[in-house]
């Protein structure tokens, strides 16, 4: 996958090159997709241009009901060429469009969804957020229903809180969240992630809170692009740009650029919304069991992974060696830390951190991060460090307390 940031042009070079000859106006678009009173084909193509939704019925804008059915917009090229949009004071819609369970195999392609977000804060009055006990969830596509389907080529802009949530067995690829800029993205979490789901080859930047999310389990986030995720401040507190939260198993976080050029959100307003101070986050921060963190290429964040923490942590191994054959190797470089396995010599909600269980470290590429390459916070049972790593530099590595696992570089070995 190419690395650049900002290169709008090269990401639409992986795209096919096509259009639709024909397309459905909004009214046409929702029969096509739902009761096909019309009598439509599996292809549900929607009118180019910004198509305003301005009803919805018991919170939802658009339901999806047919199984296998494409909805596309216009063109693959320009997937902000054709839009569909929450209405200004349509705070009723919570989720613009919305996938039923009875749905599967559904594909959404090349198009753009807008959730209007600056228009839906005016209308409510508030800034919405789902922690906040008055907001009962926005989502601009709720995929989380059926047990199938295939986000491609989409772009999401404005959310007013979520962008995606997912369910399982399906697909989020070479879409864009933020694809407008800083005032562009979610107010909290960009995609929402179920079990035996994949999110690859995105771009998600300056989400609110965390870029992706995932509680869920078997979840494979790879190539994907995030900048300057967590870029609100949305709540006063710390987290990652991915987040394998509590109950999450079975991950694999693969191959990913993660850049937070230092950023760290200051009290006072962003985006219309307040924002708390805190510290620069770190990339991917790690609760749950069974993770694979495989070449990952991080930098400028506060710390490359955060393992561990108040929840039970287990069996996470974690490596410099490519996913895929022919990969570029990368580092967790240029950041607060590298690698931070905490443990019960801190404290988490009052009491000692649980220790992290049966972790393992396989040739690691860390390089020059301010505070330490790697730490073992106390307790940390399993392999430790095993085989060369390439930690740079090598007296990075601070151990407090007694670890069980091996926390001596067994030899070096740079590419």
């Amino acid at each position: 996958m190419n690395k650049s940031l900002l290169s709008i042009a090269v990401f639409t070079t992986l795209l096919p090159l096509a259009s639709t000859a024909w397309a459905l106006d909004l009214s046409h678009f929702i029969d096509c997709v739902g009761p096909n009173v019309n009598g439509y084909g599996l292809t549900c193509p929607l009118d180019a241009g910004t198509n305003t939704l301005t009803t919805s019925s018991y919170g939802v804008g658009i339901w999806v009901t047919r199984a296998g059915v494409t909805i596309k917009g216009t063109s693959s090229v320009n997937p902000g060429g054709t839009v569909l949009q929450r209405g200004p004071t349509n705070t009723g819609a919570l989720l613009l469009l919305a996938v039923a369970a009875t749905a599967t195999g559904v594909t959404i392609q090349d198009m753009e969804f807008d959730g209007n977000r600056s228009n839906i804060q005016m209308t409510l009055g508030h800034c919405v957020w789902r922690y906040n006990g008055d907001d009962p969830g926005y989502y601009d596509l709720n995929f989380s229903y059926p047990s199938s389907g295939t986000v491609n080529n989409v772009w999401f802009v404005n959310a007013p809180e979520t962008a995606v949530i997912m369910g399982s067995g399906q697909t989020l690829e070479n879409s864009w969240i933020g694809a407008n800029g800083t005032s562009s993205a979610s107010r909290t979490t960009g995609v929402f992630v179920g079990s035996n789901s994949t999110v690859q080859n995105n771009y998600i930047y300056y989400a609110g809170t965390a870029a992706v999310t995932t509680f869920s389990q078997s979840v494979f986030i790879y190539g994907n692009s995030m900048y300057m995720n967590r870029y609100e401040g949305t709540y006063d507190g710390p987290g990652g740009v991915v987040d394998l939260d509590i109950g999450s198993s079975y991950a694999t976080v693969a191959y990913n650029y993660i850049d937070q050029e230092h950023y760290a959100p200051s009290n006072g307003t962003i985006n219309g919304c307040t924002s708390y101070a805190a510290v620069t986050s770190g990339a991917v921060e790690i609760s749950g069991s069974h993770h694979i963190l495989r070449n990952n290429d991080v930098l400028y964040a506060g710390t490359g992974y955060q393992v561990g923490g108040p929840n039970s942590t287990s069996d996470i191994y974690m490596t410099g060696n490519p996913y895929n054959f022919g990969e570029s190797s990368y580092y967790l470089q240029a950041s607060y830390a590298g690698i931070n396995i905490r443990g019960n010599t801190e404290t988490c909600n009052g009491s000692a951190c649980p220790a992290v269980q049966n972790v393992t470290l396989d040739h690691l590429r860390t390089y020059y991060n301010t505070a330490y390459e790697v730490r073992f916070g106390g307790g940390a049972t399993g392999t430790g460090f095993e085989n060369s790593q390439c930690i740079s530099p090598s007296t990075g590595v601070q151990v407090d307390g007694t670890n069980s696992a091996n926390t001596s570089i067994p030899s070096t070995s740079c590419p």
